[in-house]
Protein backbone atom coordinates (compact mmCIF):
# COMPACT_ATOMS: atom_id res chain seq x y z
CA UNK A 1 0.00 0.00 0.00
CA UNK A 2 0.91 3.40 -0.89
CA UNK A 3 2.01 5.72 2.15
CA UNK A 4 -0.25 8.89 1.29
CA UNK A 5 0.19 12.24 3.76
CA UNK A 6 -3.04 13.14 5.59
CA UNK A 7 -4.44 17.10 6.00
CA UNK A 8 -5.52 17.84 9.13
CA UNK A 9 -8.95 15.94 10.66
CA UNK A 10 -7.35 12.77 8.68
CA UNK A 11 -8.24 13.82 5.76
CA UNK A 12 -6.22 12.13 2.61
CA UNK A 13 -4.21 14.14 0.47
CA UNK A 14 -3.94 12.35 -3.34
CA UNK A 15 -1.59 14.13 -5.41
CA UNK A 16 -2.73 15.03 -9.12
CA UNK A 17 -1.33 12.46 -11.15
CA UNK A 18 -0.66 15.43 -13.67
CA UNK A 19 0.18 18.91 -13.20
CA UNK A 20 0.50 21.51 -15.14
CA UNK A 21 3.17 25.12 -14.97
CA UNK A 22 1.16 27.62 -15.91
CA UNK A 23 1.68 31.28 -17.56
CA UNK A 24 -0.83 34.33 -17.28
CA UNK A 25 0.05 37.12 -19.62
CA UNK A 26 -1.68 40.54 -20.98
CA UNK A 27 -2.91 41.66 -24.37
CA UNK A 28 1.12 42.90 -24.79
CA UNK A 29 2.72 39.54 -23.63
CA UNK A 30 3.43 41.07 -20.32
CA UNK A 31 3.70 38.11 -17.46
CA UNK A 32 0.80 39.10 -15.08
CA UNK A 33 1.67 35.68 -12.79
CA UNK A 34 2.54 31.90 -13.08
CA UNK A 35 1.56 28.95 -10.67
CA UNK A 36 0.89 24.95 -10.84
CA UNK A 37 -2.05 23.36 -10.84
CA UNK A 38 -3.66 19.95 -11.88
CA UNK A 39 -3.50 20.29 -15.76
CA UNK A 40 -7.31 19.75 -16.11
CA UNK A 41 -7.44 23.02 -14.02
CA UNK A 42 -4.94 25.16 -15.19
CA UNK A 43 -7.82 27.35 -17.43
CA UNK A 44 -9.37 28.09 -14.19
CA UNK A 45 -6.61 29.95 -12.96
CA UNK A 46 -7.72 32.76 -15.65
CA UNK A 47 -8.37 36.50 -13.70
CA UNK A 48 -10.17 38.98 -14.90
CA UNK A 49 -7.84 41.52 -17.19
CA UNK A 50 -5.66 38.43 -18.43
CA UNK A 51 -5.64 38.45 -22.32
CA UNK A 52 -4.89 34.62 -21.71
CA UNK A 53 -3.09 31.42 -20.44
CA UNK A 54 -0.29 29.46 -21.59
CA UNK A 55 0.73 25.78 -19.91
CA UNK A 56 3.79 26.57 -19.86
CA UNK A 57 6.37 27.99 -17.04
CA UNK A 58 7.87 31.73 -17.15
CA UNK A 59 9.83 33.53 -15.22
CA UNK A 60 8.15 36.90 -14.90
CA UNK A 61 11.38 38.93 -14.66
CA UNK A 62 13.23 38.00 -17.70
CA UNK A 63 10.51 36.44 -19.99
CA UNK A 64 7.78 37.85 -22.25
CA UNK A 65 4.43 35.83 -24.04
CA UNK A 66 5.59 36.48 -28.04
CA UNK A 67 2.10 36.90 -29.00
CA UNK A 68 3.30 37.41 -33.13
CA UNK A 69 3.67 34.28 -34.61
CA UNK A 70 0.91 31.33 -35.12
CA UNK A 71 1.88 29.36 -31.98
CA UNK A 72 2.06 31.66 -28.83
CA UNK A 73 5.16 30.66 -26.83
CA UNK A 74 7.30 31.95 -23.53
CA UNK A 75 10.46 33.90 -24.77
CA UNK A 76 13.20 35.33 -23.14
CA UNK A 77 13.18 39.64 -22.98
CA UNK A 78 16.12 40.73 -25.43
CA UNK A 79 18.80 43.06 -24.16
CA UNK A 80 19.22 46.46 -25.57
CA UNK A 81 23.43 46.40 -26.18
CA UNK A 82 23.70 50.02 -26.56
CA UNK A 83 22.84 53.92 -27.20
CA UNK A 84 23.68 53.44 -30.84
CA UNK A 85 21.41 50.54 -31.91
CA UNK A 86 18.23 51.13 -29.78
CA UNK A 87 14.73 49.28 -30.70
CA UNK A 88 11.69 51.54 -32.53
CA UNK A 89 10.63 53.15 -30.79
CA UNK A 90 12.01 53.46 -27.03
CA UNK A 91 12.17 56.24 -24.21
CA UNK A 92 15.51 57.12 -22.91
CA UNK A 93 14.78 58.57 -19.51
CA UNK A 94 18.08 61.20 -18.64
CA UNK A 95 18.58 61.72 -14.76
CA UNK A 96 21.21 64.62 -14.03
CA UNK A 97 23.32 63.11 -11.29
CA UNK A 98 24.28 66.10 -10.39
CA UNK A 99 20.65 67.97 -9.93
CA UNK A 100 18.53 64.13 -10.07
CA UNK A 101 16.33 66.01 -12.50
CA UNK A 102 15.11 64.24 -15.15
CA UNK A 103 13.65 64.31 -18.77
CA UNK A 104 12.48 61.60 -21.15
CA UNK A 105 12.60 61.69 -25.26
CA UNK A 106 11.22 59.40 -27.59
CA UNK A 107 13.42 57.43 -29.71
CA UNK A 108 12.03 57.15 -33.27
CA UNK A 109 15.55 56.25 -35.41
CA UNK A 110 17.43 53.88 -33.14
CA UNK A 111 19.99 56.27 -31.87
CA UNK A 112 20.17 58.63 -29.24
CA UNK A 113 22.79 61.56 -28.30
CA UNK A 114 22.79 63.55 -25.43
CA UNK A 115 24.22 67.24 -25.31
CA UNK A 116 23.40 69.56 -22.66
CA UNK A 117 25.15 71.20 -19.45
CA UNK A 118 28.64 69.56 -18.51
CA UNK A 119 28.14 66.21 -16.00
CA UNK A 120 27.29 62.64 -15.30
CA UNK A 121 23.89 61.42 -16.11
CA UNK A 122 22.01 57.97 -16.40
CA UNK A 123 20.24 57.06 -18.88
CA UNK A 124 17.50 54.31 -18.38
CA UNK A 125 16.23 52.83 -22.08
CA UNK A 126 12.60 51.10 -21.99
CA UNK A 127 11.13 49.38 -24.92
CA UNK A 128 8.73 46.58 -24.19
CA UNK A 129 9.07 43.38 -24.88
CA UNK A 130 12.97 44.53 -24.41
CA UNK A 131 14.62 44.34 -20.79
CA UNK A 132 15.26 48.06 -19.38
CA UNK A 133 18.75 49.26 -19.70
CA UNK A 134 20.77 51.74 -17.75
CA UNK A 135 23.85 53.97 -18.97
CA UNK A 136 25.98 55.76 -17.32
CA UNK A 137 26.94 58.85 -19.58
CA UNK A 138 29.72 61.90 -19.03
CA UNK A 139 29.00 65.04 -21.13
CA UNK A 140 32.78 66.67 -21.49
CA UNK A 141 33.16 70.26 -20.29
Amino acid sequence: MTDLPTLPGGTWFVPPPTAARFTRFDAQGRILGTGGCALSDYRHQLQPGDAGILPQPADPLCDYVDLTGEEIMVRRRPVIAGLDALPVPCTVTVTSAALGTSETYTVEDGRFEYHDAPGSYRLTVSAWPYLDAAFNIEVPG
